[in-house]
C-alpha cells in the first residue's frame, strides 16, 4: 500500500509582521509613495498650447457642421434634388436616402456620376459578402 504523504505544516508569520498588520489595519504601506503624474503634463497649460487646442476645436466643430448640416452631400454635391413650396414653405426633397453617400462611397459616387438615370447593375443586395467587385 502506498502512504499519503502528511501535509506540510502553514507557514508560520514572524511576530513583527503579526505585529504591523495589527498596527496597520492589513493595510500595506504601498500607498505612501504616490508617484507625480502631472511631471510630463506640464506644458499643457501653456499658453501655445492652449491657443492650439482651441484652434483644432474649432476646425473639428467646422468640419463637424459642414459634414451633417450642410446642404452637400460626401462628394461635395447637393444633396437634394427638388425644391417644392408650400404654404410658402421650401421643402427640400432627394431621390437618395440621406446617409446613402456616407453608407455606401462608391455606389453613391457611382450613381451620382450617372445623375441618377439608371442604378448601377450590381448593387449590394446583389454581392453575397458586401464588398464591391473592381469593374473593368
Amino acid at each position: 500500500m502506498a502512504s499519503v504523504p502528511s501535509p506540510s505544516p502553514p507557514p508560520r508569520s514572524s511576530p513583527n509582521n503579526q505585529v504591523e498588520a495589527a498596527t496597520n489595519n492589513g493595510a500595506s504601506h504601498v500607498d505612501d509613495k504616490k508617484p507625480n503624474f502631472t511631471d510630463g503634463l506640464d506644458h499643457l497649460d501653456s499658453p501655445q498650447c492652449i491657443e492650439r487646442f482651441k484652434k483644432y476645436d474649432d476646425d473639428y466643430a467646422h468640419r463637424l457642421l459642414a459634414k451633417y448640416f450642410s446642404n452637400k452631400n460626401f462628394n461635395g454635391g447637393n444633396i437634394f434634388d427638388l425644391e417644392i413650396t408650400v404654404n410658402d414653405e421650401i421643402i427640400k426633397s432627394s431621390s437618395l436616402t440621406c446617409y446613402r453617400s456616407y453608407a455606401d462611397p462608391v455606389v453613391g459616387f457611382e450613381e451620382q456620376s450617372s445623375n441618377g438615370s439608371t442604378p448601377p447593375a450590381d448593387s449590394q443586395a446583389n454581392i453575397p459578402n458586401g464588398k464591391h467587385v473592381v469593374k473593368n
